[in-house]
């Protein structure tokens, strides 16, 4: 006779939706991720075009005889401007960069949430998320932080707070403002690219 008993399967419920939505979640936030290797080459691009601009700046009169006055201040334009759209790219990366951080600290404080609050027998798969939901109210909970933030923001945080699980819009902004990051640095180059033109026809 043996002995051994099999043990029964862990019952664990699982929200395929939800599923679906964190899949979704992984692979934007992996395109997404894409800001910080944009934003790494337009930092050395800026930094070259700046650098540029001092040179020319500081060595313009021993630059006029070989160069035409006009021809410099065109060189001048361009690198202002590729400057110019370098700290655009930078202010675009910032506020993606921002967005993700406050997110990190959002599911920090979730799983400082979840040790505190959640009794362990609703710490696995999308259990927690039902325990919340059963257990505390929205509407209560969105009082709270309208006290705590101005009164432009409202509005934003309501629509944020009662959209339907499930949905990605927030990052609709998101990829908005990584594909202005990308414009941006794109124009950035290609002015760099137009300055070093005109410098290479008129030597």
């Amino acid at each position: 006779m043996n002995d051994k008993t099999e043990s029964e399967p862990l019952d664990i419920k699982v929200d395929k939706d939800l599923l679906a939505k964190e899949l979704a979640e992984s692979t934007i936030n992996g395109a997404l991720s894409l800001s910080s290797e944009i934003d790494r080459f337009s930092s050395w691009f800026l930094a070259g075009s700046a650098a540029a601009i001092v040179y020319v700046l500081a060595n313009i009169k021993n630059l006029i005889p070989s160069i035409s006055n006009s021809n410099l201040r065109i060189i001048i334009s361009f690198l202002g401007i590729s400057v110019l759209f370098g700290i655009s790219e930078k202010y675009m990366a910032f506020s993606l960069s921002l967005n993700r951080r406050m997110d990190e600290f959002a599911d920090t404080l979730f799983d400082k949430m979840l040790k505190q609050h959640v009794p362990e027998e609703y710490r696995f798969s999308t259990m927690p998320y039902d325990y919340f939901r059963e257990n505390i109210d929205k509407k209560t909970v969105i009082a709270y932080l309208l006290t705590a933030i101005p009164n432009f923001m409202h509005r934003t945080l309501i629509s944020r707070m009662t959209e339907k699980n499930g949905t990605l819009l927030k990052y609709k902004k998101e990829f908005y403002k990584l594909i202005r990051q990308t414009i941006y640095s794109t124009l950035q180059v290609m002015c760099g690219i137009g300055a070093i033109i005109v410098l290479l026809m008129s030597i």
